[in-house]
C-alpha cells in the first residue's frame, strides 16, 4: 500500500523549505576546489605532475663558463640531495618507529574506549537503580491510594448508614410527636 501511495503522490510544494533553510553546497569550497570542479565540468584533462623541481639543469648555454652560474647549479643539486636524504631518513624513522607509535596510539584509544564504556555502564546502572526506586515509590503510593480509597468508601458507606438512621429516627420522633 505504501508503494502504491508513493507512486500516486505528487507533492505540490517542497515541504522542507518551510522548516529548513536552503542548502548552500558551495559554503565549504575553496578556490582550488572550485577551479578543479570547473575543470572537471569542462572535461579538460588534469595537468601532468611537474617534475621540474627534481631536475638538475646545467647553466644556460651563454653562461657555461660562468663560475657563479655553476656554483648556483651545485647549490641547487646539494639542496635537492639534502631534501632526498631527509626524505629517506624520515622513511627509515617511520619504518623503525612508526608501527610502535601507531600501536601506542591505538592502545591509548582502546584505553579511552574502555574508560568511556565503564562510565556508560555506571550511568546505565544508576539510571536502572533510579527507575527501580521510582517504581517502588509508585507501587507503595498506589497501595496507599488503594487503602485510602477503601477507607473512604467505608466512611462514605457508614456516613450513609448514619444518615439513614437519622432519617428513621426523625420519622419515629415525628410519629411520636403526633
Amino acid at each position: 500500500m505504501v508503494e502504491d501511495e508513493k507512486k500516486r503522490y505528487r507533492p505540490t510544494k517542497n515541504y522542507l523549505e518551510e522548516h529548513l533553510p536552503t542548502l548552500n553546497i558551495t559554503a565549504f569550497e575553496t578556490d582550488l576546489m572550485r577551479a578543479e570542479f570547473e575543470r572537471v565540468a569542462a572535461r579538460q584533462p588534469m595537468e601532468t605532475l611537474s617534475m621540474k623541481r627534481y631536475e638538475l639543469p646545467p647553466p644556460p648555454p651563454g653562461k657555461l663558463t660562468d663560475v657563479s652560474a655553476w656554483s648556483e647549479c651545485v647549490e641547487n643539486s646539494m639542496a635537492q640531495l639534502e631534501h632526498q636524504s631527509i626524505r629517506i631518513l624520515n622513511l627509515e624513522l617511520m619504518s623503525d618507529y612508526g608501527a610502535e607509535a601507531w600501536r601506542q596510539h591505538n592502545g591509548l584509544l582502546q584505553n579511552m574506549l574502555n574508560h568511556y564504556q565503564g562510565q556508560l555502564q555506571d550511568l546505565k546502572k544508576s539510571i536502572q537503580e533510579l527507575n527501580w526506586s521510582r517504581k517502588n515509590m509508585q507501587t507503595k503510593a498506589g497501595e496507599e491510594l488503594r487503602h485510602l480509597e477503601t477507607s473512604w468508601v467505608q466512611l462514605v458507606s457508614r456516613n450513609y448508614e448514619i444518615e439513614q438512621a437519622c432519617v428513621q429516627l426523625e420519622a419515629e420522633i415525628a410519629l411520636l410527636e403526633k
